[in-house]
């Protein structure tokens, strides 16, 4: 399998089931796209602790997570992952936006692949 390049958190709030999602900045490539936190994997990085280091950077999170299952797809791993409760982001300059989601009400548009892997995770 080919190594990956990114990784990324998809993260459910246990509570309420709603999945948090960031709206891409005009500041990163693919702007005003409904995504999760992600982002490149530094050398010498595993991915769950990328994925990890980009919640934390983009949504200001560092509690505690379980993370459910994961997928990759191409150069990129999708961690699935739970928070007891929905959490206030503070987000940074890559995010102009974010807000919890129901997997039935869900914004647009959202990052290419995103959708089918939101599935996954609703059926968990």
């Amino acid at each position: 399998m080919k190594r990956a390049r990114a990784a990324g958190c998809t993260i459910v709030s246990r509570r309420t089931g709603r999945v948090l999602l960031v709206r891409r900045s005009k500041h990163v490539p693919r702007p005003y796209l409904w995504s999760i936190p992600a982002g490149s994997i530094d050398a010498g990085e595993s991915a769950i602790h990328a994925a990890l280091r980009e919640v934390h950077e983009e949504v200001g999170f560092d509690g505690q997570m379980t993370v459910l299952f994961d997928e990759q797809d191409g150069g990129f791993v999708n961690f699935a992952c739970e928070v007891d409760r929905e959490f206030k982001p503070k987000l940074n300059f890559e995010n102009d936006d974010v807000g919890w989601f129901a997997f039935d009400a869900l914004p647009s548009p959202l990052f290419p692949g995103l959708k089918r892997f939101l599935s996954r995770v609703s059926a968990w």
